[in-house]
């Protein structure tokens, strides 16, 4: 699985936030966001009906699946490419363990 980091909306705020706390945006939470994992044939159609919807205009293909090891590589905006750190949520009722692996975000 890879990820093209360039192609991953994120806002220009967050990214100022980021840049000054040293913080990686992809490891902070989020709210109101979708991860996707369809099929290649039905990828643009599927984003562009997200588009089409109330707060979906930021839709974006951002990843695709490929033969190989099971793993998640980022390819990052300066053309190399690393493996994503794993995010752990917890609660005080639970604890959820989320492992970029398991995503193909969309």
């Amino acid at each position: 699985m890879c990820l093209d980091e360039a192609a991953i909306p994120i806002r220009d705020p967050v990214v100022s936030v980021c840049e000054i706390l040293a913080y990686d945006p992809l490891l902070l939470a989020c709210e109101g966001r979708v991860v996707a994992v369809v099929g290649v044939a039905q990828a643009e159609l599927g984003a562009a009906r997200w588009r089409g919807t109330p707060g979906g205009e930021q839709t974006a293909r951002i990843g695709g699946i490929e033969e190989g090891p099971a793993r998640v590589l980022l390819e990052t905006e300066l053309g190399g490419s690393r493996v994503p750190q794993p995010v752990v949520f917890s609660a005080p009722s639970a604890s959820l363990r989320f492992v970029h692996q398991q995503f193909l975000y969309i």
